[in-house]
């Protein structure tokens, strides 16, 4: 997801603390950090560097560094996200945790607003560090889980194949659609992307035959997924349509799930909602 002239480096320190954590919805923040540090940087070459360690925080520092965020002192898992690029002007620091604000042409990734609703929803903190035309840091703080890793209940990895079938998925969100389209793919699925609705339509026609369920964005442009949802029934009443949103829209959803939608995903969504939702869709459309 970054351009061949940016370098990734990372350093990792070893023997970090586990972290109590949605492992997609992080994986989508860390995304989302190194999509705007190579933008960033642009066109020019450069350097990403990310790095994790211990660190510990007092009163002090916390007050300091991360002003009217809820974090008690003590240890504290950090991960670190450094570019060589352009900055962040102070105007644009000011809001950046606006809603919507954007430097950008088009959106991209979660927005630093969404961001920043995940930390807080982990208890984690955030400080960001960056001079005009000197780069920009992101320093992320996770509380560390109590106990040992030994004690920590173990995950049984999932079968990597759980199914074949074709799965169309649109979101104009790129972070969200390249996201998932790996997670689906990790499962065995075959994914075809869409970036808005009308592009969704469109392939859906051509490609109706091999399409066993989509999994669609609720707001977009252009054409958002209650008007493609309806459009796609009209090529074919069967179409199995998974609408996906923010929980503020979920009422709205709601109420169209007696009328041909295969099921509503929540977002943000963990990978094993995910994983669940799409078996049981398949599965009852059989």
């Amino acid at each position: 997801s970054i351009p061949k002239k940016v370098a990734l480096k990372l350093s990792l320190a070893e023997n970090i603390p586990p972290i109590e954590a949605d492992g997609a919805q992080i994986h989508q923040v860390i995304l989302n950090l190194v999509t705007n540090a190579a933008d960033a940087i642009g066109n020019q070459e450069g350097e990403i560097s990310l790095a994790t360690n211990v660190i510990t925080l007092d009163e002090g520092s916390l007050a300091r560094e991360f002003p009217g965020q809820k974090l008690s002192p003590g240890d504290f898992v950090s991960l670190e996200v450094t570019d060589t690029g352009c900055g962040i002007p102070p105007d644009a620091m000011a809001r950046i945790f606006e809603p919507f604000f954007t430097t950008k042409p088009t959106g991209r990734g979660l927005g630093l607003s969404a961001m920043l609703g995940i930390l807080r929803g982990h208890q984690a903190g955030i400080r960001i560090l960056s001079n005009l035309g000197e780069g920009s840091t992101f320093l992320l703080v996770f509380q560390p889980k109590e106990g040992n890793v030994e004690g920590m209940p173990v995950i049984k990895p999932q079968e990597p194949h759980e199914g074949h079938a074709t799965v169309l998925l649109v979101d104009d969100e790129p972070m969200i659609l390249e996201t998932t389209q790996a997670a689906l793919e990790g499962m065995g699925y075959h994914v075809i992307p869409a970036r808005d609705g009308l592009e969704a339509v469109e392939l859906f026609s051509e490609r109706q035959d091999e399409i066993a369920l989509v999994i669609m964005d609720l707001t977009m442009p252009r054409m958002d997924g209650q008007e493609a949802f309806q459009a796609m029934l009209k090529i074919q009443p069967n179409v199995r349509v998974i609408l996906s949103s923010g929980y503020s829209e979920q009422e709205s959803v709601q109420k169209m799930l007696g009328h041909g939608l295969a099921g509503f995903l929540p977002k943000p969504y963990p990978l094993a909602d995910l994983r669940k939702i799409v078996k049981d869709s398949l599965k009852h459309g059989e």
